[in-house]
């Protein structure tokens, strides 16, 4: 048998069956030579280079697709996040005032995690029990609440959470 000196376009085809996957003797198989043949080509140096290259070009090629959907995913999460935090801050003028007043909470809660909660990387806001029991006090007496609601509400930051 004589060296590999250039690949053929049968070459070419032996390379896109081995880079889906198949063996030596399906490639055979597939093209119509002996697996002898196909693994004499499959071992040549000029053959193993232009493999390299196209396995290269196509993992490139596939991990700058997944990039692609990976942006594309992160996209959307963040246009649903707008849509959630829109339909609360709307839920804030709800006649319900318990639907107002949860309202407030769940966007306080994302806006100032709790202590203790994993992933905080900016200060931390503790408002002790006492505080937030005379707030909703104060809300529930109140004859027009929505309006308390969206009111700048001025809390003392507990120093020792």
């Amino acid at each position: 048998m004589h060296k590999v000196q250039r690949l053929l376009p049968r070459h070419h085809k032996i390379m896109d069956l081995a880079l889906e996957g198949l063996s030596k003797k399906a490639i055979a198989d597939e093209i119509g030579m002996s697996a002898v043949a196909v693994g004499y080509i499959t071992s040549s140096q000029l053959f193993q280079d232009a493999l390299a290259r196209r396995r290269e070009k196509h993992e490139k090629t596939h991990d700058e697709a997944s990039s692609i959907k990976v942006i594309q995913a992160k996209d959307k999460l963040n246009e649903a996040s707008v849509s959630a935090a829109d339909t609360l801050i709307g839920q804030l003028n709800h006649e319900d005032g318990r639907i107002a007043q949860g309202s407030a909470k769940e966007i306080l809660s994302h806006v100032f995690p709790r202590a203790g909660d994993r992933g905080s990387d900016g200060p931390t806001i503790v408002i002790d029990k006492a505080s937030i029991t005379l707030l909703e006090i104060s809300l529930n007496e109140s004859d027009d609440y929505r309006k308390t609601l969206k009111a700048p509400i001025e809390a003392s930051v507990d120093d020792n959470g």
